[in-house]
């Protein structure tokens, strides 16, 4: 709202100001990635005719911490209660004592212009408080300032939209909250609060101690909107290989080298960039799995079109994070022929659809700049991949990664623990296909399963033998998803099942161990292969691996988890602590309720 909570009036031109709050994730990667969702914004706002500007506050934060600038425990900061109640001037001098540094250090560092509207992006609350405590700071800081209003937006998905209730309730320094897809939100929320015709949609606005809520939404943009990073701070983000031996601890005899080639030497830019929204799969325990398959991407000419202009920045390599790169094979095989005729000369890594690939679209996809594909595999079970819809069979995926890997490019698999109806059996067959494909393996990400509300599995939970009980919220914000328990109709009990979920990732968890690079079973290190991959090339992977296994051995994280980080790998062992450290992309239940 405005001065004496007056709605401002604009004109047909807005100015906005995105900004992504410092995140508290830094021990699980060694350099951050410039935020993709400012950028997709900005673009949909600056077709519809408004200005946009950046405020990144991730790259100052890491660099406050490495500098001792703050401190890198802040107390109050990860707390549930805590913010809410210095926001309210109700917490104690003693305990207000950190969260007043790191205010006086946004102060000093939030250099923001004068805005009609801020909004602020929520992309990890689902993982650490930490993001959405700081972000209202920084609305506080706005407040005081320019007393502009303020809004919140995250990856939230419909099924989860009530969470935003519970924020704008507890935080009273944010007015507006969108979720889902926000470009349409955002927009129709800015036309709202210049006295246009436009109703807000998907969007909740507090007024006092109320929240009002705005359902209904327009169809979704018939093409993805395009990434516009035009004014992001990207240099910020760019990488060169003294700060890569830095962090990997290169020894002289390596890092020389390394140095010593030119396409290592140049400091390297990785972004983030998506030209499909949507998956044609339709496996049964994913959200988005009773959706409509048609798929909207962008053109192929137009693709090539963005990625010309991302190089023209300095950008070198491409995080690509569409559902899969090959959700329709004549697509991705016609889009590769344009990215090889346009000499783009980028690298680049994305998911791939096992339905939608052969050996022969492999090599365009090298020839095209592709240095690493992550196969949703989920599992090694016949049985289960038919049971979740997935379409492929055991074979299929030993043999692309066969090819992949022959190829020279890095193959990433994600698998899931303790699926519906899972049996031992079915727990062997995924351990030895690990074991039996090891060479041709070089990434495991493995997650507990979980029931997700909009799910096949859950909306037809009778067809598939689940019996739901209720849907557990946990600690409002703190999960990433609203999940359900269960029990199996002709098999197990929750409370047994809860454990057999877990025994599940600990029989897989030690194949990935004995057989892979078990250091990497969470963790990305994105820049690292990226330049690995410039200096060596395809044809050296052997190479590469040696390298990467070395280095992500002796990887020191930025802070925090670095002393359980470096345990860890002294005696990498299994144990039932492990899953529920912070390292690793999954928690594990044990018996939850």
């Amino acid at each position: 709202m405005g001065k004496g909570g007056r709605t401002p009036c604009y004109n047909v031109m807005v100015k906005i100001g995105l900004i992504y709050p410092p995140s508290n994730c830094r021990h699980q990667e060694a350099f951050p990635l410039p935020n993709i969702s400012l950028p997709v914004l900005a673009d949909f706002l600056r077709r519809a005719g408004h200005e946009v500007l950046f405020f990144d506050l991730d790259i100052p934060f890491i660099k406050a911490l490495r500098t001792a600038q703050l401190s890198s425990e802040i107390p109050g900061l990860t707390g549930y209660e805590t913010v809410p109640a210095y926001l309210r001037d109700r917490l104690p001098a003693d305990r207000a004592e950190g969260l007043s540094a790191f205010q006086k250090w946004l102060r000093a560092s939030l250099a923001l212009e004068k805005c009609d509207l801020y909004g602020i992006t929520l992309r990890d609350v689902k993982e650490d408080l930490f993001i959405l405590n700081s972000a209202a700071l920084i609305a506080r800081e706005i407040k005081k300032r320019f007393a502009a209003p303020v809004v919140l937006g995250g990856e939230f998905d419909y099924w989860e939209a009530w969470k935003f209730r519970v924020i704008l309730r507890r935080y009273p320094v944010f007015d507006y909250a969108i979720w889902g897809d926000a470009e349409i939100p955002l927009l129709r929320l800015v036309e709202h609060l210049g006295r246009r015709k436009a109703e807000p949609a998907q969007a909740f606005a507090r007024r006092g101690s109320a929240v009002i809520e705005y359902g209904g939404m327009e169809p979704p943009p018939k093409i993805c909107t395009t990434a516009d990073y035009a004014g992001y701070p990207l240099e910020a983000y760019r990488v060169g290989i003294d700060a890569i031996s830095e962090r990997y601890d290169l020894p002289p005899g390596l890092a020389c080298p390394l140095r010593g080639r030119a396409a290592a030497a140049r400091p390297r830019l990785s972004v983030l960039y998506r030209f499909e929204n949507t998956c044609r799969g339709r496996c049964a325990f994913c959200a988005k799995g009773d959706r409509p398959a048609s798929s909207r991407p962008k053109s192929a000419e137009a693709i090539v079109a963005d990625l010309l202009d991302l190089k023209e920045r300095g950008v070198t390599d491409i995080i690509f994070i569409n559902p899969n790169f090959n959700n329709d094979y004549d697509f991705a095989s016609r889009l590769c022929d344009r990215m090889i005729e346009a000499g783009l000369g980028l690298q680049w890594s994305d998911s791939a659809n096992a339905r939608e690939l052969d050996a022969q679209l492999l090599r365009k996809m090298r020839r095209a700049g592709a240095i690493k594909l992550a196969f949703g595999m989920e599992t090694a079970s016949r049985r289960l991949l038919k049971y979740i819809r997935k379409g492929v069979t055991p074979e299929r995926l030993a043999g692309l990664l066969r090819d992949s890997s022959r190829l020279g490019i890095w193959n990433h698999i994600d698998i899931i623990g303790g699926m519906p109806t899972e049996t031992a059996e079915d727990i062997q067959e995924t351990v030895r296909f690990i074991r039996g494909n090891a060479k041709h393996i070089d990434k495991s990400s493995l997650n507990e399963f979980t029931l997700l509300p909009p799910s096949p599995f859950y909306r037809r939970a009778e067809a598939f033998g689940i019996r739901p009980h209720r849907i557990s919220h946990a600690l409002s914000v703190l999960r990433r998803e609203s999940y359900a328990t269960f029990d199996e109709t002709e098999g197990l009990r929750w409370p047994q099942k809860s454990v057999q979920i877990w025994e599940s990732c600990r029989d897989v968890t030690e194949a990935i161990a004995e057989s892979s690079l078990f250091w990497t079973l969470d963790l990305q290190h994105n820049h690292l292969l990226m330049q690995l991959y410039a200096a060596l090339g395809h044809s050296r992977k052997p190479l590469i691996r040696r390298i990467f296994q070395r280095c992500v051995r002796r990887f020191k994280p930025y802070y925090s988890n670095e002393a359980a980080h470096v345990r860890f790998n002294k005696h990498h062992h299994f144990h039932r602590d492990t899953l529920a450290h912070p390292f690793y992309n999954f928690t594990v239940s044990r018996g939850r309720e």
